[in-house]
């Protein structure tokens, strides 16, 4: 309850701030108008002419209410910029218009005044004045300040986009910078290391061959997870051939009690991928998945391409979830919900994660978009529908 208390304040202080903005707004606009008249004006109309001016504001104002509620309909369907920039030309045209037909109707009730005669209404300073408000012309300024009002909008509105992305990348390496740390944490750990080299120092007497492979597969997963930078994308072959190499790894310490294969398809190898996002999956699997029974493990992990031309990466493991554990809820290792948080960083709604158990098998599942790297001719999506 109190986190969500906290969480709506933010929200509340920008609205009261762009409230304060734009009322601040249009009360200088109307009083300028205001001010632009003082010196040409009789005393005795100052009191008629200021009202006149600021009803003409709250008309203003409150057509920009209804522009900002259709430029943020607008916003939701992503357009580009051709398509917003005629938008605003559209709106603030057909809002002017209507800004000036609306402060006709208002302005006879403005000029209403007791106290004055009526010839002294028909002074020539105020006759020029009220002549130009129902001019072409004026209609004309309406929609100039209309359509600033629209340009300072979208200026303001992009600036945010700039400072919320700014937000999510640094957010976004800090969780990859979080995950690096974790895995040499919990995975590149002495004592993970001890085993490897004994499984390795064994298998000198008994196969060289298969000794030397293993020393050359454990040099090329340290070099990929002590050098490399967490924050950069790789392809998705790159992300493999590290998993192999711990895969392989552990198959020299569980021997037969643990079966892995690793398959990605040609079309999405090239694709890239944020580091790191996969092999904690991986890792998961082996630590919970054989803590699971004494029965043999059994981890397949594989990336495809799906019907809509996107990545899907799986890393099915037999065994079963613990009671309470879904997609939604906190992973083991550095953690289910780090990798959630990560790719919607990243990606927005436009990837998914899911976490299911279907017969005997624990399915853990990434779907995110297929993206190649600059200057790729083509993309996943294209190879796939040529393939």
């Amino acid at each position: 309850m109190m986190g969500g208390l906290l969480a709506t304040r933010p929200r509340l202080s920008a609205f009261w701030m762009t409230t304060l903005i734009q009322v601040s707004g249009w009360f200088a606009y109307g009083l300028s108008t205001f001010l632009s008249l003082l010196p040409h004006m009789p005393p005795h109309m100052r009191g008629i002419m200021l009202a006149t001016k600021m009803s003409r504001a709250v008309i203003g104002m409150a057509l920009s209410l209804v522009m900002l509620m259709l430029y943020r309909w607008l916003r939701s369907r992503r357009p580009g910029i051709a398509v917003t920039v005629i938008a605003a030309w559209a709106t603030s045209a057909v809002f002017g218009v209507l800004w000036m037909r609306l402060f006709q109707l208002v302005l006879p009730a403005s000029l209403r005044h007791p106290d004055v005669p009526r010839a002294e209404m028909t002074l020539p300073v105020l006759a020029a004045d009220m002549e130009s408000h129902l001019t072409a012309g004026s209609t004309v300024e309406m929609v100039f300040v209309l359509l600033a009002w629209s340009g300072m909008y979208h200026a303001i509105v992009h600036w945010r986009d700039l400072q919320e992305r700014e937000r999510q990348m640094h957010e976004a390496q800090r969780l990859a910078h979080h995950a690096q740390v974790a895995m040499l944490s919990y995975q590149i750990n002495p004592h993970f290391l001890f085993n490897a080299l004994n499984s390795i120092r064994a298998m000198i007497a008994e196969n060289q061959r298969r000794a030397k492979d293993m020393v050359t597969q454990l040099a090329v997963f340290l070099r990929y997870t002590l050098t490399a930078d967490a924050t950069r994308h790789v392809t998705v072959a790159e992300e493999f051939e590290m998993i192999d190499g711990y895969l392989a790894i552990e198959a020299i310490r569980f021997e037969e009690r643990l079966d892995a294969q690793t398959y990605v398809d040609p079309h999405v190898a090239g694709c890239r991928i944020p580091r790191f996002i996969v092999h904690p999956l991986v890792e998961n699997a082996i630590k919970h998945g054989r803590a699971a029974g004494g029965q043999p493990l059994h981890l397949r992990v594989r990336a495809a391409p799906s019907a809509e031309g996107r990545v899907m990466i799986s890393v099915r493991n037999t065994g079963a979830l613990k009671p309470g554990r879904s997609s939604g809820a906190q992973g083991f290792g550095v953690g289910w919900k780090n990798i959630r948080h990560r790719l919607e960083l990243l990606y927005g709604s436009d990837a998914h994660f899911t976490v299911v158990e279907q017969d005997g098998w624990v399915v853990v599942t990434i779907d995110m978009p297929a993206v190649m790297p600059a200057g790729s001719n083509a993309t996943a999506s294209g190879a796939i529908q040529h393939a």
